[in-house]
């Protein structure tokens, strides 16, 4: 579990942000264009690092499917005012422990190791050989986790190819963590995997309790395989089934929320505008569901909203287990340096009820 954000410096739009104390359940607020997503972003980025596509999955959590194959192009949208000449920093406090990445950019890597297409993300044959070195640019990462040895590798890019190249021995063991976008649902095949998983191990029952909350006609979920792959179908005592994402967004929101969950035990979740597909009157009982699902899973959830009706429904819902709970909202000061007001249930539920503003 994280227990505290020490430092997020020169990633996206955050500048700097610092020292956020973070619980289990963790809902963050604030403005418009506040660094919210961003915040989401930079934690997923830190446990996604050895992924060769991890910043091909920052565009697409954006809805950008196209990317432009220039190197520079490549890194620069996750540097803040997209300066590579600066230095990202992100440092946490894990389990206790301190953790920290740090990443620059090198315009005169060479590459000539394992590597993907950027495009179509085809396997390049490896070169073992410096003849064979690629003129690439790169991110230099720099990973160390408390007392042990640091771990340095290379994301890079060029013209022809993205790759990972590992300078150190990279050993350290990586938090599963999972990143549901506002603007995207996963997709149907993604969602029939993870029900898969729970149905070998006898655990499909909460699912189906959850989407009833929603919908109470679903009777039933199954799995179908179709010519575009595995789907889930929902039985309303029709005459047929019906796909799942065909329903409706709510249904197709929790459900992609409750099954990352569950197969993400020990795990992070983290969940941009946890809102998005829901109609107000079952905020409540979704926030409810969720964060049962995750304390009895042991799954970290962190997530944003700037909606005042599901924040009402977070603190009511809270109640129950106050202690895991957290409420943050990001806020600029008079000197316009981004700050971060930190909210226990019982600060909550007065400012709440004094109607200050929270959102």
């Amino acid at each position: 579990m994280i227990n505290k954000i020490e430092a997020i410096r020169n990633f996206k739009s955050l500048e700097s942000l610092n020292d956020l104390e973070l619980k289990k359940l963790t809902l963050i607020s604030g403005k418009n264009n506040i660094g919210k997503t961003n915040l989401l972003e930079a934690l997923f980025f830190m446990h996604d690092r050895l992924n060769v596509q991890s910043l091909i999955r920052l565009q697409n959590f954006r809805g950008i499917n196209i990317i432009n194959a220039i190197p520079e192009n490549v890194f620069a949208p996750i540097f803040y005012d997209y300066d590579l000449h600066k230095e990202i920093e992100l440092q946490l406090i894990r389990d206790n422990l301190s953790e920290s990445l740090s990443i620059k950019y090198n315009s005169d890597f060479k590459s000539y190791s394992y590597a993907r297409n950027i495009k179509e993300f085809k396997l390049i044959p490896e070169s073992t050989t410096a003849n064979n070195q690629i003129p690439s640019a790169s991110l230099e990462f720099i990973y160390k986790l408390a007392e042990k040895e640091e771990e340095r590798f290379h994301l890079y890019a060029n013209q022809e190819a993205l790759g990972i190249e590992k300078e150190t021995e990279v050993n350290s063991k990586i938090t599963k963590v999972i990143y549901i976008s506002s603007r995207t649902f996963n997709n149907p095949s993604e969602n029939a995997l993870r029900y898969g998983e729970l149905d070998i191990k006898g655990k499909t029952a909460i699912v189906l309790e959850t989407l009833r909350m929603i919908d109470e006609r679903i009777k039933a979920i199954s799995t179908v395989e179709t010519g575009l792959g595995s789907q889930l179908y929902a039985d309303f005592g029709l005459k047929n089934k019906l796909p799942v994402n065909m329903i409706g967004d709510g249904v197709t929101r929790l459900l992609t929320i409750i099954l990352a969950i569950m197969v993400n035990q020990e795990g992070i979740v983290l969940i941009d505008e946890i809102e998005n597909g829901f109609h107000y009157s079952v905020y409540r009982n979704v926030f409810k569901i969720i964060s049962k699902v995750a304390l009895e899973a042991n799954c970290q959830i962190i997530m944003t909203t700037h909606n005042k009706e599901l924040i009402v429904a977070a603190c009511e819902s809270a109640r129950e287990y106050e202690d895991d709970f957290k409420f943050i909202r990001l806020e600029r000061n008079k000197q316009q340096v981004l700050v971060a007001k930190e909210f226990t249930y019982e600060n909550l539920t007065t400012a709440l009820e004094y109607q200050m503003e929270v959102r």
